[in-house]
């Protein structure tokens, strides 16, 4: 008989989801494959037991590989509305499923759409898209039947290592396509659609709450008020977020598990208080059963305030089953409760085996509820204060603050590894932090602004004092993470850990923890420690003894970045991509994770090729999180903003800037030689009117390097011109190169015939937005390549390029495959 058959058909489950989302199996298959292992169960069970004892974990695993490929490998039916993406634009009409998403940079709304307006009849649709922009105006809200003519794309990922898979995140929440809109203007309110009243009217109460925590608080406090209490964020700043982020609170900020528990032990013990006040109804009744039954009601109600999200749902259905447990004697039953807490959501919500906030919230518990109880008995036997009977009231409170840093500290040593895969950053002083954050918040805060929520339908003026008293703990624990944000070494940077680095770390808190009651534990550390050992080393000689030039070329849309790792670990990256609305982060979000992903700390040289919002954008974040020995540049000024919040982040780093052009001389890095090829010098564009005319020179301008090893070489042309490449030539500079970054992103400016027969590529890499606007690359410049015989790569259709030269022949590797 298996010990705790639940927990085992929950990995079995879990292993399922997993597999299924990466391949994609025919449901009708899953089915029949499904029905059989259960028709081979039912016999086996009478005639063959022990083959019944296993037969249900392979069952749940099929299940779950057929439940998670219902969202996330989606076949759209013939109607839906994704089968319109991709073309031209469209008139459409639907509602809004679900209230706006407002934040500081962007707004986004989610549609149910109904129907599609052509020049001659009005078409049937069905489907659920998400519609972004920039800040837009008030005035949409949930059940609102809207129209706008809007092109529609499929959610694709930019298919680098390390990055964000945006297409399976938008899958879980079964929306397959997105469009995008500038204004408010572009989208029209024609009245109210097809809803459900009750939710309606929950709308209308957030509305309510929100106009109370707005008149009666101040900017920021506002902002994380509304977080706590409705569920969103966008009103709380970068720089909040950053502080709550480095003082390892960040969590506080978001509904989860930790504010609905918080919250249900509040509740819990305010009925459980109130029923101890009668005697006789002390005897009468279990005071905890009634207690667990009413403190579910308020913690639904909660939900229904917060917006009903699916992290919110999560953390109800986690701690609702808790009580459950209490209620049918089974609250000892602890691991089991968590396992069935954890089943019930990934039946209902499968893809939440991929959030992070899902992953936090079972680990911490898990962690939490293991090592606690063992520790204790540790301290026990050892005689500690924190396990000992306390003998008077100050060792009492001693006791008390001792068991809350314990287990502070096993959630924090649960969830590391977890924070370091999504986040890449810990936080030294997280768990004094959160000794203070997390009552602050979740202690005061949470309950006021939920009495506040109930006030605000009973006499809104007292609903307005309850805000403005839980803006006082809001603003404290401000100033206090703002404070500990300035304590050194406040928040480490760290690379991003591997599954099998990720899985060692729990091995070691299991043996850990069971050291003294055991005897395999010893034999499992010792196991451990050399496999840590030999991952460290592996990863040291990979980053610091490799003999090869490597050049990784991102996917980072419309832009350009690239990696260069010359031999035995110097690393130089050129360009940092990013969007000219600098709506989007490349650096924080593409080029950072990367580098993390292959276990990168420091940058030796920084190159920016020209300073054009495409790629500088992202460079603004690797120069404030690396540590950068140089800077590479041309003498030209930028015309956007990003460019001298650049230079202003290199300054205060202190960062050293070498201003080169072609007659800077060449250098030679661990055997590769790199060659200054343009712009020629004393030439920037500075002083000019024409914006057209400026943006032509900066980009002849760029900065044009020449790296070989042995018999091959790599062409880096920036986003040089004809004009551009034409100097280069007149130049009687060696031009012949085995790889070209294609120049301009292969607009058909660049690339002309006389400089191709200069360089004659063996290879040509495009750096290119996926069906960008601009329509990159040209087909006449494609045909030059294919004319040379160049194999071409693109990021928009290979997604990351890494080549890698050892002096004599190329190695080529693609995120979407390889080519040879």
């Amino acid at each position: 008989m298996i010990a705790r058959p639940l927990i085992s058909l929950l990995f079995s489950y879990i292993a399922g989801l997993i597999l299924g989302s990466y391949f994609d199996f025919p449901a009708r298959w899953l089915l029949i494959i499904s029905a059989l292992l259960l028709t081979a169960y039912l016999i086996s069970i009478i005639r063959h037991q022990k083959l019944a004892s296993y037969l249900p974990f392979l069952l749940f695993l099929i299940l779950g590989v057929l439940f998670i490929g219902r969202n996330l490998h989606f076949r759209p039916p013939p109607g839906h509305i994704v089968s319109y993406a991709g073309g031209r634009r469209i008139n459409i009409e639907g509602t809004l499923y679900q209230s706006p998403e407002l934040s500081q940079k962007k707004t986004r709304v989610y549609l149910e759409v109904e129907r599609i307006y052509t020049d001659n009849e009005v078409v049937p649709t069905y489907g659920r898209i998400m519609i972004s922009g920039k800040q837009w105006e008030g005035g949409l809200g949930y059940g609102d039947r809207v129209r706008t003519i809007i092109r529609l794309r499929r959610p694709r990922n930019f298919y680098n290592p390390g990055g964000f898979n945006y297409e399976r995140y938008l899958a879980s929440r079964r929306i397959y396509a997105t469009g995008y809109l500038k204004s408010s203007r572009e989208i029209a309110r024609m009245g109210e659609g097809t809803f459900c009243p009750f939710v309606k009217l929950i709308e209308r109460l957030r509305a309510r709450i929100r106009e109370v925590i707005e008149s009666s608080s101040e900017y920021p406090e506002r902002g994380i008020m509304k977080a706590l209490i409705l569920g969103e964020r966008g009103e709380i700043s970068e720089d909040v977020r950053e502080s709550f982020i480095i003082a390892g609170v960040a969590h506080i900020l978001a509904i989860s598990g930790l504010h609905v528990g918080i919250l249900a032990l509040v509740i819990f013990w305010l009925f459980r208080s109130m029923l101890r006040v009668s005697e006789r109804i002390t005897l009468a009744i279990n005071i905890f059963k009634v207690a667990s039954v009413l403190t579910i009601f308020p913690l639904a109600i909660y939900t229904l305030i917060a917006g009903a999200r699916v992290s919110t749902v999560r953390a109800l259905i986690m701690v609702v089953t808790y009580l459950v447990a209490i209620i049918i004697d089974r609250e000892e039953e602890i691991f089991n409760t968590l396992a069935l807490a954890a089943f019930i959501i990934l039946v209902v919500f499968p893809a939440s085996v991929f959030d992070i906030s899902f992953q936090l919230s079972f680990i911490s518990v898990w962690a939490i509820i293991y090592i606690v109880p063992r520790a204790r008995e540790f301290f026990k036997q050892e005689n500690i204060l924190l396990a000992s009977e306390p003998s008077s009231p100050l060792r009492k409170f001693m006791s008390r603050v001792g068991v809350f840093i314990l287990v502070s500290l096993s959630a924090i040593i649960g969830t590391a590894p977890l924070v370091a895969y999504y986040f890449n950053r810990l936080s030294i002083w997280g768990i004094f932090a959160n000794l203070v954050i997390v009552p602050l918040i979740g202690l005061l805060s949470v309950p006021l602004c939920l009495l506040a929520g109930l006030f605000v339908f009973i006499q809104q003026s007292v609903a307005g004092f309850l805000f403005y008293l839980a803006s006082f703990p809001v603003d404290l624990a401000i100033r206090l993470v703002e404070l500990i944000g300035d304590f050194p070494f406040a928040s480490l940077r760290v690379t991003t850990p591997r599954p099998g680095e990720i899985c060692l770390w729990y091995l070691l808190i299991v043996s850990l923890i069971n050291l003294k009651r055991l005897r395999w534990p010893r034999y499992v550390i010792c196991l451990l420690l050399l496999a840590g050992v030999g991952n460290f080393g592996y990863w040291y000689w990979v980053n610091n003894y490799n003999s090869k030039l490597k050049v990784s070329f991102l996917s980072v849309g419309q832009g350009d970045t690239a990696l260069v790792e010359f031999p035995r670990g110097v690393k130089m990256l050129i360009d940092g991509g990013g969007f000219y609305d600098e709506s989007f982060d490349t650096g924080g979000l593409i080029v950072a994770p990367f580098l993390w992903w292959k276990k990168i700390k420091k940058i030796d040289y920084l190159v920016m090729s020209h300073p054009q919002i495409d790629h500088i954008g992202g460079l603004k974040f690797i120069a404030r999180n690396f540590p950068v020995k140089e800077l590479w540049m041309n003498a030209d000024e930028g015309e956007c903003p990003a460019y001298w919040n650049f230079l202003k982040i290199i300054d205060e780093k202190g960062i050293r800037k070498r201003l080169l052009s072609s007659k800077s001389p060449d250098q030679t890095i661990n055997g590769v030689k790199v060659e200054f090829l343009g712009p020629p010098p004393g030439r920037a564009s500075l002083g000019l009117k024409s914006k057209r005319k400026g943006s032509f020179e900066l980009n002849n301008n760029s900065l044009v390097l020449r790296l070989s090893l042995g018999d091959l070489s790599f062409l880096f042309s920036g986003d040089i011109l004809s004009e551009g490449e034409n100097e280069l030539c007149r130049s009687g500079r060696e031009l012949a190169s085995t790889v070209i970054k294609v120049p301009h992103h292969g607009s058909k400016s660049s690339s002309s015939h006389r400089f191709l027969k200069k360089v004659k590529p063996e290879v040509a890499v495009i750096s290119a937005g996926y069906k960008n606007v601009f329509g990159f690359p040209h087909e006449k410049v494609l045909k030059r390549y294919e004319e040379l015989g160049a194999r071409v790569y693109r990021t928009d259709q290979d997604g990351a390029i890494e080549i890698k030269n050892d002096g004599k022949k190329l190695e080529i590797k693609t995120y979407l495959g390889d080519r040879q």
